[in-house]
Order: C-alpha cells, then structure tokens, then sequence
C-alpha cells in the first residue's frame, strides 16, 4: 500500500509540473476577432497601429491574434508596449511578440495571424497595446470592426504615422479586429491542478471500495 501511495503521489507531482509548465491552455481576455469585418487601416513602416487590452487578474500572455490582410513582400513585426504614453497612449515597449514575419499577402479579409507559445510576463490590472508596425518598405492592412462588443471590449485604439513619434488620442470605436490569450500565475494553476488530481484519486478509491462491496456509485 506504501508503495502504491508513493508512486500515485509521484505521478500526481509529474502531472501537476507537466501541467502548469508545458500545458496551459491560454483563456481570451480580449476578443474581437468574432465581430463582423467593417474595413481596414493601411500600415506602413511609419504608420503603425495599436489596440489596447486589460490584463485583468492575470500575468503572462499566451497568445495574440490578429486580422492582418492584403500585405506586400515586406516583413511586419508585432509587439507588446505598456499605455504609459500622454494620454494613456503606447509609452514603452514591453517585449517584442514577432519580428520580421513575412507579410500575409491573400487579400482575404478575415485572415488570422497567430502568435502563440509566448509566456509574456504582465502586471495584473494593467493595460497593454499590441502593435503592428511593418518592417522597412512594407505595407500590410489590420482589419477593423464598427462593433464595440466582445470579450475584453471596448478597448482603446491608437495609431501613429511618425514611427511611434507621436500618438493619436485614444479612441473606443472601430476597434482593430484582434484576440488575446493569456494564463494566471503558474500558483494558480498549481492548485486547480493538485485539486484535479485529488478528486481523482478519491473518486479512484471510493470505485475501489464499492466493487469491494457491492455497491454503486
């Protein structure tokens, strides 16, 4: 029985550092992407555009995704800025999410790029632009919608046609076509974790004992 108890407690601490390392599934905090195509912005290598998040209770960003569309041969790369900037608009950046990332030429306007695998570190409560900026000579479009609604929304836009320069104030309406992922701190997890395993293990050892007795479940 030692025995048995040891090596359960063994594969339960395996699970549980497999799972909180290696196996988070993302939860969307922002989410746009399901709201209906109204038209897009043209970037550039000077105009580049940024919608903001809320990060809420959680601390690592997990993925980002994006309605990016109709670009040139050109490179684009994505990245996190904090909103520290006049007027709540992109300050600093934070962390660069993708760099140098070919352009999506299909002129499909519902086009997604993914972003996946970061692991982010954010400050809970605190809010967050992602943005697009092309590459020297490139030109690619991110598509907007007319709708405020979604998960996260609405949330504040912001472009700048000065290479981060100077920004636009602020804006609610039209929202960049975008939806973010991310995981709370790897505590969080651990417990909804050890508490899976343990109703796991109960629920293995009241079968055991019903079949021992007869009875059911």
């Amino acid at each position: 029985m030692i025995v048995k108890i040891r090596h359960l407690l063994t594969v339960g601490t395996l699970g549980l550092l497999l799972t909180t390392s290696t196996g988070r599934a993302g939860i969307v905090i922002a989410d746009s992407l399901d709201q209906p195509f109204a038209a897009s912005i043209g970037l550039s290598e000077s105009t580049w555009a940024g919608q903001a998040f809320f990060s809420g209770p959680y601390t690592a960003l997990e993925a980002v995704h994006l309605n990016l569309y109709g670009g040139n041969n050109g490179t684009f790369s994505v990245q996190l800025w904090d909103a520290n900037g006049s007027g709540g608009t992109p300050g600093s950046i934070v962390e660069t999410l993708a760099s140098g990332w070919a352009n999506p030429s299909t002129p499909d306007t519902d086009n997604v790029v993914s972003i996946t695998g970061l692991n982010v570190s954010m400050t809970p409560s605190t809010t967050y632009y992602v943005v697009v900026r092309p590459d020297a000579g490139s030109t690619l479009r991110w598509g907007y919608t007319d709708s405020e609604s979604g998960t996260g929304f609405p949330s504040e836009f912001t472009f700048t046609v000065n290479s981060g320069g100077t920004w636009s104030s602020p804006d609610l309406n039209d929202p960049q076509r975008m939806r973010v992922e991310a995981v709370p701190e790897p505590s969080t997890w651990a417990i909804g974790v050890l508490a899976g395993l343990t109703l796991a293990f109960t629920r293995r050892k009241l079968t055991a004992i019903n079949r021992r007795t007869g009875t059911q479940t």
